[in-house]
C-alpha cells in the first residue's frame, strides 16, 4: 500500500507532505543522512538509487542502474560542509561506484559532464572519453524537432545566445546581445543533402536572434561572408560591401 507522511491520502507509493506556509517552510522534506561523525572529502552523505531488484535476469540485472548522491568535497568542520551532487549510471555493473559518475554539480554550482571537476573558470564542462579524432571529443548537441528542414523559411538547427537577462535596465538590455546559429542552406534537407551555414550576429538595441542582425556567415562551401568591414588592429580595413564572390582581393587601406 501507499505510505503518506503528513497526509492520509498519498498520491504515490510514498508521499511526504509539508505544512502550509511559504518558501522552504511549506516543503515536504526527505532527508538522507549519515551517522559518520568525522566526514572527510569523498564521503557520501546520502544516496538515491534506481533499480529493478526482482528482475528475472538476476546478477547485473538487479543491480542499481542509476544513482544520485551527495558527496563531501572537503573535510567537514564547524565552518565547512562543501558538497557536490553526483549523478551516476551503469552499463553492466552497479551505478553506486565512483567510476560510474556521469555528471557533477559542485559546491559553486559548476557542472561537469564526463568529469568530476569542471575547468577553471568554466560553469559547464563536457569532457569526452579517451580516443582519437572526434571519438574523444566532449560533445554538445543543439538540434531541432522539425521534420522538414528548408531554407525558404530560414530554418535554424540550433542556436547559442549571449545575454544579461537580469540587467537592471530591463527592456532591450535583457535581450540577446549576440548569437551564433546553424541555418539551413539546402532548399530542402533530404537523404543526400544537409547543406548548412554557421551564422554570427550582434545587436545594438534589439534581439540578436534575427536574420537582420547577421554580421558574418560561413557557408556550406567554406566561404566567409561579412555584412560590414574587417578592421585590423592598426585601424586599416576592408570594405566587404564593395566585394563580390570571386572578385580580386583588395589590399587593406
Amino acid at each position: 500500500g501507499a505510505v503518506g507522511i503528513g497526509t492520509d491520502s498519498p498520491g504515490s507509493l510514498l508521499e511526504v507532505r509539508g505544512p502550509a506556509g511559504t518558501d522552504f517552510y511549506s516543503a515536504g522534506i526527505l532527508t538522507l543522512s549519515t551517522a559518520e561523525t568525522t566526514v572527510i572529502d569523498g564521503d557520501v552523505l546520502g544516496i538515491i538509487q534506481f533499480q529493478a531488484p526482482v528482475d528475472d535476469g538476476g546478477s547485473a540485472a538487479i543491480l542499481p542502474g542509476a544513482a544520485i548522491w551527495g558527496e563531501a568535497d572537503i573535510d567537514f568542520d564547524s565552518s565547512s560542509n562543501d558538497t557536490s551532487l553526483v549523478f551516476a549510471t551503469a552499463d553492466s555493473s552497479t551505478a553506486i561506484a565512483y567510476q560510474q559518475e556521469r555528471m557533477r554539480i559542485d559546491k559553486d554550482g559548476n557542472v561537469g559532464i564526463g568529469t568530476a571537476s569542471s575547468a577553471i573558470g568554466s560553469t559547464v564542462e563536457i569532457r569526452g572519453g579517451t580516443g582519437t579524432g572526434f571519438g574523444s571529443a566532449g560533445l554538445l548537441t543543439l538540434s531541432t524537432a522539425e521534420a522538414s528542414i528548408q531554407n525558404s523559411t530560414n530554418d535554424v538547427l540550433g542556436a547559442i545566445q549571449f545575454q544579461a537577462p537580469l540587467e537592471s535596465g530591463a527592456s532591450d538590455s535583457r535581450l540577446p546581445g549576440a548569437a551564433i546559429w546553424a541555418e539551413a542552406e539546402a532548399t530542402n534537407f533530404n537523404s543526400s543533402t544537409n547543406s548548412t551555414a554557421l551564422v554570427f550576429s550582434t545587436a545594438s538595441s534589439e534581439t540578436a536572434l534575427a536574420t537582420t542582425q547577421e554580421r558574418m556567415r560561413i557557408d556550406s562551401a567554406g566561404d566567409v561572408k561579412f555584412n560590414g568591414d574587417l578592421i585590423m588592429a592598426d585601424g586599416k580595413g576592408i570594405n566587404f560591401a564593395a566585394q563580390t564572390h570571386g572578385s580580386t582581393p583588395v589590399d587593406a587601406a
